[in-house]
């Protein structure tokens, strides 16, 4: 199955963002390396409306696993290592990332998790009854963004699971006490 594209948005419409490796060649004579910047890889993106409809960005859609080098310096954000990143590794770690152009669904100013990571996470942890994992859940949100929708949500969630935790733990003790009951005659015996 072929990888789905990424596709990454700008607020200009007609961007264009160069992608130059950091290839070095050892200079002659044994006297050390020369970065040189060739060949490059272009990124453009093209005029399309906002996924809102009200005006219009800029679209650029790039194939994840392509391009795998190093990238040249002026490139990366600050922190950010120099390795050996892919096309879409590599825009996410550009130094205008975010602030020139994101990645479609992360728009600039939003707050991470989203409210559609956060539910799926907290889905998960219920779903398997994981009452620490929910626990960590709104004690992170509760030190980060205090969106009042999403911890009510968890809340109502670590109900649900220590409650159901509790009925199976009821469930469990009342089959030891009736296998306990007929382990006496066995015992007994011996």
């Amino acid at each position: 199955m072929a990888p789905k594209p990424v596709t990454f948005h700008s607020r200009y419409t007609e961007y264009e963002i160069i992608r130059r490796p950091r290839i070095q060649t050892p200079l002659p004579m044994g006297g050390g390396w020369q970065t040189v910047g060739e060949p490059r890889i272009s990124f453009e993106f093209h005029a399309a409306p906002s996924p809102d409809g009200t005006h219009l960005i800029g679209v650029c859609h790039v194939l994840p696993g392509r391009n795998k080098l190093v990238d040249g310096d002026g490139w990366l954000a600050a922190g950010m290592e120099q390795k050996e990143r892919d096309d879409v590794d590599a825009l996410r770690a550009h130094s205008a990332f975010g602030r020139d152009f994101w990645e479609a669904g992360h728009e600039p100013g939003t707050l991470y998790p989203r409210p559609v990571d956060f539910r799926a996470d907290l889905v998960s942890a219920s779903v398997a009854l994981d009452e620490e994992a929910i626990l960590e859940l709104i004690g992170a949100e509760e030190k980060s963004h205090v969106r009042r929708e999403l911890l009510d949500e968890a809340k109502v969630a670590l109900d649900q699971v220590r409650s159901a935790r509790a009925q199976i733990e009821a469930a469990q003790a009342e089959a030891d006490a009736e296998a306990e009951k007929k382990t006496p005659k066995a015992k007994a015996a011996a």
